[in-house]
């Protein structure tokens, strides 16, 4: 679950710098939560794991190259 929820997350960053005009609540439902509040819930805590940990010294880099490509059902 760990897993999926950091891809879930991972996808929802790029969408919201890529697609600026999409509502929170509509990328949380795309990358595969119920609602906003289960989106934020689960983005708080894991962006609080990646400050505490070691990875905050790592600069990620987003592209929006890559939403192109991207199809959502």
């Amino acid at each position: 679950m760990k897993y999926i929820n950091r891809v879930r997350i991972g996808k929802a960053k790029e969408m919201m710098a890529c697609m600026k005009e999409l509502s929170l609540d509509k990328i949380a439902k795309m990358v595969g939560y119920k609602n906003q509040r289960t989106f934020f819930k689960v983005f708080r805590k894991l962006m609080m794991k990646l400050r505490d940990s070691s990875e905050t010294g790592k600069v990620e880099v987003m592209t929006c190259l890559s939403m192109n490509s991207v199809q959502f059902h």
